[in-house]
């Protein structure tokens, strides 16, 4: 089942109807999108000469700039995959470089006396992905035969795997991001996330975009939600990128300006459930778990156990992002092995995958969770995904996505009553 697109919540009626989040929309409406792309100010502590009494502690103000990676189309996969594992982003705009052009990291990195290359759009790890599947049928078909040789396909897959890392991007069409010019940076955040995030437009030129943001039928794509939007200006330079999580960030910050809804249960609101879990046994391949991520259009699947359903783990487009090429047969292993040998290249602490199985994932949350404590946990972690999971059995009943996030606070949500409808995103 595809992921939520974005569009449709599920609203809960009262008599009389009480809003719940009538805080959280004051609050977007009141802020303009240039907000979150602005220096962000911090606090530093230092020292000061304090007279003849020697130094002192004291904290200061300092606008922290703030930087957006792109990529080149003259990157080959493998250097794609670096950069982005590199910032810990799954998508960054691709500019259209040649081979000989500047070699930049950063948007604002480009010689001001050379003429900014073409926008193409965003590419990520979905979209490697799915330029890669083809070349891993074989693979595949291999695994889910019942005797598998599995040396035999890892073999398969460190041959191939040179290929695949040296191919260029430059042909890759992303479709996990859009672009806005950037005096729509002016309208209210509570406008472009129901009317950019929430219902997209396709990924096009972004010469041929216009300064409104009107949606016109048969430009949306109907799939999915949008994951970050770019900013650019009259010449054609993107001057900012904000995603999913920024938004998020920015809601943590401003808690005591959202209202009521953070106190409101998953439940009570109806965040991320009910809804279908996509999930995998922690038995099956790192390799068929993608390949069922990509076919379900999900950027996760939850882990969980054969014999209890109980989940155990995530696995997610991050987790490919961190596989190096060198280790391309990892993805024949057990997405437990898989998850334990990339943290322990990452050289974090792991368990074998017997103690993974043994334990529940740590970032879930109940029905009878607050609306608050979710949020905390999207920003804390930095993570896409929390699994709603039942209070006595452990099994998954529902997924929070940051897209479910952003409707709940969004659309007009109402106090659980008799009845349920359906309600769209209104600014």
């Amino acid at each position: 089942m595809a992921e939520d697109d974005g569009r449709t919540l599920r609203r809960r009626a009262s008599s009389p109807m009480k809003s719940i989040n009538k805080g959280a929309r004051g609050l977007l409406g009141q802020t303009t999108l240039a907000e979150l792309v602005r220096p962000k100010r911090v606090l530093v502590r230092g020292m000061r000469v304090d007279g003849g009494n020697g130094t002192r502690s004291v904290l200061t103000e300092h606008d922290v700039r703030r930087t957006w990676q792109v990529l080149s189309s003259s990157m080959t996969i493998g250097e794609a995959l670096a950069r982005l594992a590199k910032h810990k982003v799954l998508s960054a705009p691709m500019l259209k470089i040649a081979e000989d052009g500047p070699r930049i990291e950063f948007s604002d990195e480009w010689p001001e006396d050379v003429p900014y290359p073409d926008i193409v759009g965003f590419v990520g790890v979905r979209d490697i992905l799915d330029t890669c599947l083809s070349d891993l049928q074989e693979a595949l078909e291999n695994i889910s035969k019942p005797q598998t040789d599995m040396l035999k396909t890892m073999a398969h897959l460190k041959l191939i795997a040179p290929d695949i890392e040296s191919r260029k991007i430059e042909n890759i069409q992303g479709f996990d991001g859009d672009f806005l010019f950037q005096n729509q940076a002016k309208c209210s955040l509570l406008d472009v996330l129901v009317k950019a995030f929430l219902v997209p437009k396709r990924t096009t030129d972004v010469y041929r975009r216009s300064n409104s943001l009107e949606q016109e039928e048969s430009e949306m794509d109907i799939h999915k939600a949008v994951h970050r939007l770019g900013l650019f200006d009259t010449k054609a330079r993107v001057t900012g990128v904000v995603s999913q999580s920024d938004v998020l960030n920015f809601l943590v910050e401003h808690m005591d300006h959202l209202g009521s809804i953070t106190k409101h249960t998953v439940e009570e609101i109806g965040l991320g459930m009910p809804k279908p879990v996509i999930c995998v046994d922690s038995t099956t391949s790192a390799l068929q778990a993608f390949d069922k991520m990509y076919k379900h259009n999900l950027s996760a699947v939850g882990v969980v156990s054969p014999n209890t359903h109980i989940i155990i783990g995530n696995l997610s487009m991050s987790d490919l992002r961190c596989l190096s090429f060198e280790n391309f047969g990892y993805l024949v292993l057990p997405v437990s092995e898989f998850l334990v040998l990339l943290a322990s290249n990452r050289g974090e602490d792991v368990e074998t995958p017997h103690q993974v199985q043994q334990k529940p994932a740590l970032l879930t949350v109940s029905p009878e969770s607050a609306f608050a404590e979710v949020l905390h946990m999207f920003s804390k972690n930095r993570i896409h995904r929390v699994y709603v999971v039942d209070s006595q059995s452990g099994v998954p009943v529902g997924v929070i996505t940051p897209t479910d996030v952003i409707q709940a606070v969004t659309t007009t949500v109402y106090q659980k009553g008799e009845q349920n409808a359906e309600a769209t995103p209104t600014p």
